[in-house]
């Protein structure tokens, strides 16, 4: 009886111990910077946008065609918001008038990936990837983005 309630005991301030650790590392990284960090998408990396003022501007489908393992055809509908701002007219215009160039550049930049490495990817390393791409076309054309930010509304894969 004696051996089974020092056990007890023992077993009590291990767990003690063992939690308290526990406890202190998790409020020591959840409040200081030496957390490990998650790798950043490139919307986070920019400044902080109200978005109160923003406007948020939908492409119309776009239909992708890719090709599997097998080389059949798969076809992906990807719906794309683009952000603007709101209190600047000439850029949501701007934003509208380019459809045709950033459905271009979502056609270009997915259809160049097999159906199953799109498939792999989640919804936000998708709109990293065309965000990626919009900024890199945009500044190759010396144009100057009137958006910040992408949106996926919409991802139907077949």
């Amino acid at each position: 009886m004696k051996k089974l309630i020092i056990g007890g005991v023992i077993n009590a301030i291990i767990s003690i111990v063992v939690g308290g650790g526990a406890a202190w590392g998790v409020t020591y990284y959840a409040h200081s910077n030496n957390a490990p960090v998650a790798k950043k998408s490139h919307s986070a990396d920019k400044k902080k946008v109200d978005l109160k003022k923003s406007v948020f501007i939908s492409m119309p489908e776009t239909l992708i065609t890719l090709h599997d393992k097998d080389d059949n055809d798969r076809y992906m509908l990807v719906e794309i918001v683009l952000v603007g701002d709101g209190e600047d007219k000439e850029k949501t215009d701007l934003i509208t008038a380019n459809e045709p160039l950033y459905q271009s550049i979502a056609v270009d930049t997915l259809s160049s990936m097999s159906y199953e490495s799109v498939r792999k990817l989640h919804v936000s390393e998708i709109k990293d990837l065309l965000l990626a791409s919009l900024n890199k076309v945009v500044a190759a054309r010396n144009m100057e983005a009137p958006y910040h930010d992408l949106l996926i509304k919409k991802v139907v894969y077949q």
